[in-house]
């Protein structure tokens, strides 16, 4: 998502792109996690059909919800307020350049540790796949460019995590989820440039509901 995010030629559409395929993904999801469709009360066709969204919707969101979320982080990390130029500029003294350099400076890591605090916490209330845990993943990727930089604090927040959780009882994401690390074995020598192109851009997205139905399909008759 990181490598996406920086290669797209249109964020707005890779965010509608990735909201849509949530919203069709969230049945198979739903399905996957509770094994069951939802129980409605049956007052009629408008409050079962509404009583049927909010269980659904309400109970956990599926990846693609969680990659909206961090895609959105990754705007804020990205953005800063922009000085002005001109002859405005130009008239300012080299002392209060200096003093409106470190002023910008200072606002805009206000307003990225804002915004970026305001999207874990909506990661974690509205319990997106993977949560805080999720947005952070995608994030250190982001910001660090330097691969084994970024793997280095992928380790140290998984190790993190796994002590707060078995220590200070602090689930922020599954004690299983430190068998991670394992991966970077792989993510080492792994390079962005040699990805493998498939043709068609939407296959991996059509993938994740499709494969989620067929497990759903496959614990229905393995009962």
């Amino acid at each position: 998502v990181a490598i996406g995010f920086q290669k797209t030629r249109n964020v707005k559409k890779y965010l509608t792109r990735l909201f849509v395929w949530g919203l069709i993904s969230q049945i198979p999801f739903y399905l996957l996690v509770n094994q069951k469709l939802p129980q409605l009360s049956q007052q009629g066709i408008l409050k079962d059909s509404l009583e049927f969204l909010q269980i659904l919707f309400t109970n956990g969101l599926n990846i693609m919800f969680t990659f909206f979320l961090a895609v959105c982080a990754l705007l804020i990390l990205r953005y800063a307020p922009q000085e002005k130029s001109g002859k405005e500029e130009a008239s300012l003294t080299k002392k209060k350049k200096t003093t409106k350099k470190r002023s910008i400076s200072i606002l805009s890591i206000l307003l990225r540790s804002v915004g970026f605090i305001l999207i874990l916490a909506l990661a974690h209330y509205t319990d997106v796949d993977y949560g805080i845990y999720g947005i952070l993943t995608v994030s250190i990727f982001y910001v660090f460019k330097n691969r084994k930089l970024s793997l280095f604090f992928f380790a140290i927040m998984n190790v993190l995590f796994f002590i707060l959780n078995i220590r200070f009882d602090i689930r922020i994401i599954s004690q299983l989820q430190i068998y991670s690390i394992i991966s970077i074995m792989f993510l080492k020598n792994y390079d962005p440039e040699d990805t493998l192109i498939i043709p068609w851009k939407y296959a991996f997205y059509i993938y994740y509901p499709l494969h989620m139905l067929l497990l759903v399909v496959i614990k229905l008759y393995t009962r």
